[in-house]
């Protein structure tokens, strides 16, 4: 009972930001200059700073120690732990399975409840230990942004509702983060996204020979008389799917890469392919080019050696592909199609805005972005955002908020480039599928706002957490990182 202190969730979360803070100072050219010649760690220890930064452990520490003993004597929670708190990592994958599938409010509350599932075993189970990786400080940096624009949103109600959604996200991240331990694990949560992916694609191949004529705002019908549909599965939107896509097809290809089976091999290659078919559909340019980087990202990574192979099927793709998928390609930048030039429009309005608002933003969400945006159209273009993820960032949450993402970006690269060769291939390959794929991504933020549709921003999430919990895996494995490291976390 003597640990209920250091094994409390109070103690555990206020912990990660001491240390986050504290390897961010250890690590600073500032620090390294002035006191190179001394014990860094026992420095910060003594320093002000740090014994402010837990001073709230401490002022909490006899209600964490009740809580616990309560928790301990339970009947109904040794039930609970022993059929559920035991297998978390079910509820993750149950969750990362479902994203494309349930209303938004459903997988808000599946997401909570493995918050709350979390805590719960935090506070019960005196051996679980807490991770930190260089990436929480940033997620906590990024979850108070995120607060402060919706507080000063000009629409502070839908803002703030909006907030909680990107909160829970990030909550998201630290509870999978925590319980994604082993390398079977993060096998499982790979597989569990593709063959989620693969049925969504799946549907998207039957809307393709099903529907009737698109929707005439998704495509020029004077130019592309050729295209009759474009598929949007569950996701409501062809753009949107395309975004889904891109980052699950390096995923599906990893899983086939690492695959030791041939049953394994054929089962990773119908779901790649049938992605990658589902994707072409969706007849939309920007996916299409953040596959291609996603492609050329992992081919040059994993085998150098493949980007001929590479090179050979562009060449033969115009001599295969149907005419209204090259004439598609073909139009990327032609600004008469009527959907490049409403999107300029749209970049010019909207960076009138970030002209006004850059420092502090104007809060997130459609309303407020229509209520201001109104001011600035140009050509009376009507926009529920600004079809750049960029300058919806700056518009949203101002220039913290957007370079607090960048960082996370920096940060997720850094630590996923300088890892991925260091022992397993296996995890190697895994953070070659996401860097992949999250580069493809970013690059269709570019004449898209990405974050429009929230099973889309959950999914980049997800992302980021198999990335840290990759980094975390093969650095452990090198003794770099271990479970037990921090005692401050624990």
């Amino acid at each position: 009972m003597k640990n209920y202190y250091t094994n409390s969730i109070t103690y555990g979360l206020l912990s990660i930001i001491a240390n986050s803070f504290n390897n961010l100072v250890k690590q600073s050219l500032f620090i390294q200059f002035f006191f190179r010649n001394l014990n860094e760690y026992i420095v910060f220890e003594n320093s002000y700073f740090y014994k402010i930064a837990i001073l709230p452990i401490k002022l909490l520490k006899n209600i964490s120690n009740g809580i616990q003993k309560h928790l301990k004597e339970s009947f109904i929670l040794n039930i609970l732990n022993k059929f559920i708190l035991s297998r978390l990592e079910v509820m993750i994958f149950l969750t990362v399975f479902l994203v494309p599938f349930i209303p938004t409010k459903v997988l808000l509350g599946i997401i909570s409840l493995n918050v709350v599932l979390f805590l719960v075993k935090r506070m019960y189970d005196n051996n679980f230990k807490l991770v930190c990786t260089p990436m929480d400080i940033f997620m906590i940096l990024f979850s108070m942004t995120v607060v402060y624009s919706g507080l000063t949103s000009f629409t502070v109600k839908s803002s703030l509702s909006i907030g909680i959604l990107y909160i829970l996200f990030i909550l998201f991240y630290f509870v999978a983060e925590n319980t994604i331990k082993s390398y079977d694990s993060i096998y499982y949560a790979f597989v569990f996204m593709v063959f989620a992916g693969f049925l969504v694609s799946l549907y998207g191949i039957y809307q393709h020979f099903t529907l009737a004529d698109t929707v005439q705002a998704w495509v020029d019908t004077e130019m592309f008389e050729d295209i009759k549909s474009r598929v949007y599965s569950t996701l409501d939107n062809p753009n949107v799917l395309g975004e889904y896509l891109v980052l699950l097809i390096p995923m599906s290809i990893a899983l086939f890469w690492e695959s030791k089976k041939n049953s394994q091999r054929l089962i990773f290659i119908v779901t790649t392919i049938t992605m990658i078919v589902c994707l072409v559909f969706t007849y939309s340019r920007g996916a299409w080019l953040g596959l291609m980087l996603a492609l050329f990202i992992f081919v040059v990574f994993l085998d150098k050696r493949l980007i001929l192979l590479g090179v050979v099927a562009l060449l033969i793709m115009p001599f295969v592909l149907p005419p209204s998928i090259i004439n598609r390609f073909a139009s990327i930048g032609n600004i008469q199609d009527s959907s490049s030039a409403y999107r300029i429009s749209i970049w010019l309005g909207s960076l009138g805005i970030v002209k006004d608002y850059w420092i502090s933003g104007i809060g997130m969400g459609t309303e407020v972005f229509k209520m201001i945006y109104s001011r600035y159209a140009l050509s009376a273009a009507y926009a529920l955002h600004s079809h750049n993820l960029y300058i919806q960032l700056l518009i949203e949450f101002g220039i913290v908020g957007f370079s607090l993402f960048i960082l996370m970006i920096g940060v997720f690269y850094k630590k996923l480039i300088i890892s991925y060769k260091k022992k397993s291939k296996f995890i190697s390959t895994f953070m070659i599928a996401l860097c992949s794929g999250l580069g493809g991504y970013l690059l269709q933020g570019l004449v898209d706002n990405i974050w429009y549709n929230y099973k889309v921003v959950f999914t980049f999430w997800i992302i980021i957490t198999f990335g840290m919990v990759c980094y975390n895996l093969i650095n452990q494995d090198l003794g770099r990182i271990s479970y037990d490291k921090c005692d401050s976390c624990n």
